[in-house]
């Protein structure tokens, strides 16, 4: 939960700096995997420290670019969500102000109006 709020009070509004760890991350995650390729291809060092050692930096980080590529995935969710109730009180405000000129117009009573504005500043606060 400390990270979600880390993550996206960090990295909500910068989306292309998260974007380029990831793919630092993934250029990482290649060229581990190219070395482990070739320490293959010379020929059983599979049993040599150092392959074992470049498997194990592999695991390491490919758990930590599973565990970035979750908190992305977190982070476009709760962008998705907090888009969806922008639109939903754009909507409203709109609808309001549109109404409330129509009520102007018929001489119509203000209660209901700021009941309504009482309840946009909710949706607001809510963001």
């Amino acid at each position: 939960r400390r990270i979600k709020q880390f993550l996206r009070s960090r990295y909500l509004e910068k989306p292309m700096e998260i974007a380029r760890i990831v793919a630092r991350c993934l250029w990482e995650e290649s060229r581990l995997l190219q070395t482990a390729a070739t320490a293959a291809q010379q020929g059983g060092q599979a049993n040599h420290p150092t392959a074992a050692v470049v498997t194990e930096k592999q695991q390491m980080l490919e758990q930590h670019l599973q565990d970035v590529r979750k908190r992305v995935q977190d982070l476009e969710q709760k962008m998705k969500v907090v888009e969806n109730l922008q639109d939903d009180f754009d909507f409203n405000y709109k609808t309001l102000k549109s109404q409330g000129d129509m009520q102007d117009l018929n001489g119509n009573n203000q209660s209901v109006t700021r009941q309504k504005m009482q309840q946009l500043e909710q949706m607001l606060t809510a963001l």
